[in-house]
């Protein structure tokens, strides 16, 4: 799976129903133009203010139990992070900013996205490979390697 295809599979949970099913108006789509405009926001403050400091500084994060992220995951999220800012397929298409982006603990990161019983979960482990997981009902219901 390429790191497109995981954004697919990550956000698409989380599409409101009616952009899902294709329905859509003027007054639906400038609402969506501003969320999209503020999550590409967010997965700026994202990059800037979480990923690239980890990278300067990741002693900063560590202790007695913590790994901080290593340089490969730090740079393996970024350059995820700024596909999913840039991804859309359409003007009413766009990958939500996750609510949690956390470093792991054993020299990864993890970016999680949470809506009612689903979850999907990208950890970017310290050798800057990645997966994909699908929760529903916090069951495990997929998990599928990205591609770089």
């Amino acid at each position: 799976m390429s790191a497109i295809d995981a954004v697919r599979e990550v956000y698409t949970p989380f599409k409101p129903h009616n952009v899902r099913a294709g329905i859509a108006n003027e007054e639906l789509l400038a609402v969506t133009a501003k969320r999209r405009e503020e999550h590409r926001r967010r997965w700026q403050e994202i990059i800037d203010k979480k990923l690239v400091e980890w990278g300067r500084d990741p002693e900063e994060l560590a202790d007695d139990d913590l790994v901080p992220p290593s340089h490969a995951a730090v740079d393996s999220a970024v350059q995820k992070a700024q596909v999913w800012r840039d991804a859309r397929e359409s003007d009413d298409d766009f990958v939500p900013s996750p609510q949690w982006v956390v470093p792991n603990g054993d020299g990864g990161i993890v970016f999680e996205w949470r809506e009612e019983s689903t979850a999907a979960v990208v950890e970017v482990f310290d050798d800057g490979s990645s997966d994909c997981a699908i929760f529903e009902d916090n069951k495990l219901v997929s998990r599928t390697p990205i591609d770089e």
